[in-house]
């Protein structure tokens, strides 16, 4: 029996003829040859034995290339899980490094948290150490006015009975005493021979009366340099007297000699040294 593949060769191979017949009717041999030639080509495939040929060369052909094609397939598998492989290697590396920055990183966070505390406790250490060093300062400065007062008094005591002197100061010597009247007081300025230490002023005023009974002045009165202020009521100019006692300062030897008055103020050249208001004495110090 026929197989479909013959019926097929067959029925093309006759409608090639046909086809063929009309062309040669029409005076087209060349056209008519070719198809006649492609006629006897399917009628040649359509026998048994041809088939068979064909249909076995096909089969090898088929196979070789399945067998080819498996052969690439396996390649490409072979080729696919070798670079799964890689990749999985490469994966593993990348998470590898990852935990190895994470751990850098969280060992520079320590690293900076630490530096942080660190810098907190120089400030600290920084401001512990200003705030000694003010204390050593003012500790420093302490211990300097200590010294000086330890060596001020250490100067007085040496010198105190050394240094000490009596001077007595008639009212009516104008080269010694300058006096200012106002509203019934007589303010005075006494020039001493030397420049007294500071609150070591005793004064006893003489009245010139027939008992001479001394009188203390004990106020307050400002001093500069070896210029002493009081003011005295109901004392006689012309009689008075002063006497001094007092420790002098070595130290300073640079005494005043000129005071003049103008008004009713004492002037050190032109300088106000203190001037009378009402019943009060201004005191404005020296030059």
């Amino acid at each position: 029996m026929p197989t479909p593949e013959q019926i097929f060769c067959w029925f093309v191979a006759i409608l090639l003829i046909v086809v063929a017949l009309r062309f040669l009717v029409k005076e087209k041999l060349s056209f008519a040859l070719v198809l006649c030639l492609c006629a006897i080509g399917f009628a040649f495939f359509g026998l048994s034995g041809v088939q068979g040929l064909l249909k076995t060369g096909l089969l090898l052909t088929v196979r070789d290339s399945l067998v080819k094609y498996g052969e690439r397939l396996e390649s490409f598998q072979t080729n696919v899980s070798a670079m799964k492989a890689e990749l999985g290697e490469h994966q593993a590396l990348i998470e590898k490094h990852q935990n190895e920055l994470a751990d850098q990183q969280t060992r520079i966070r320590t690293a900076q948290t630490n530096v942080a505390a660190q810098q907190a406790s120089i400030t600290n250490q920084y401001e512990q150490i200003a705030q000694l060093q003010a204390k050593l300062a003012s500790s420093q400065t302490n211990i300097a006015a200590q010294q000086g007062k330890l060596s001020d008094v250490t100067y007085w005591v040496n010198n105190l009975f050394a240094n000490s002197t009596n001077e007595t100061v008639r009212l009516s010597d104008t080269n010694k005493v300058t006096t200012l009247v106002t509203n019934g007081i007589t303010h005075v300025c006494v020039k001493l021979a030397r420049v007294p230490i500071d609150q070591s002023i005793h004064v006893k005023a003489y009245s010139g009366d027939l008992l001479r009974i001394p009188q203390f002045i004990d106020l307050p009165n400002p001093t500069y340099k070896n210029l002493w202020f009081t003011g005295l009521v109901d004392y006689d100019v012309g009689k008075t007297e002063l006497r001094f006692e007092y420790v002098c300062d070595a130290r300073r030897t640079n005494v005043t000699q000129e005071v003049r008055v103008r008004g009713n103020g004492f002037f050190l050249g032109d300088n106000l040294v203190g001037f009378a208001e009402g019943a009060s004495f201004i005191w404005r110090g020296g030059e």
